[in-house]
This record gives C-alpha cells, structure tokens and sequence, in this order.
C-alpha cells in the first residue's frame, strides 16, 4: 500500500493537491476488474476512487481505509453519486486490496 502513498514535498503547493475527479475517475474505470461480474455492485473505478481518498486522508491500512470511507459515507454516497445508499462493505475493500 506504500507505493500509492505521496511524499509531502512532491507536486504540493501551499494551496495543497488539486485533483480533477472526472479525469482521475475516467483513469480509474480503465483499470480491468479482476472480479467475476455475477455480484458486483460496484464498479472498480469507485471502488478504487475510495480507497485513493481515503489514502489522501492518511489511511494506510485496509481497516483504516474501511473506517475512513464507512466514517464519510453519507457525503460520499451524495458527492458520487453511488448507485446504493451506502458505501463498499470493508470485505470488498480488502478484496480489492489483495487482487
């Protein structure tokens, strides 16, 4: 998971990280999904999208990623607008995780 994290002196400004999240979410959605489609009921790109927010939040660990998403949920399921009313169970993130 360190490979993801950034250094504090790379790219960042004293107005900090800028991201445009359609561009970084169309990168995303071009990740193949490694799951078997009976199932899902979140695309990869999401599923990624999340764990790279909660990774920019500080969260290195995948119990740490899951409280960080499930402690946003509510604002995270309106912001991207997610097909359910809650986020990834933290099974799925460590799935995700391991693949």
């Amino acid at each position: 998971m360190d490979s993801i994290t950034l250094q504090t002196n790379e790219g960042c400004t004293n107005w900090g990280f800028i991201y445009e999240i359609n561009s970084l979410y169309a990168s995303l959605e071009k990740v193949s999904d490694p799951r078997k489609p009976k199932g899902v009921r979140y695309h990869l790109g999401t599923i990624l999208l999340l764990i790279l927010l909660a990774k920019m939040g500080g969260e290195n660990h995948p119990t740490g990623i899951s409280e960080w998403i499930k402690h946003r949920e509510e604002g995270l399921v309106k912001l991207l607008k997610l097909p359910r009313e809650e986020v990834p169970h933290h099974c799925t993130i460590r799935r995700i995780l391991k693949a």
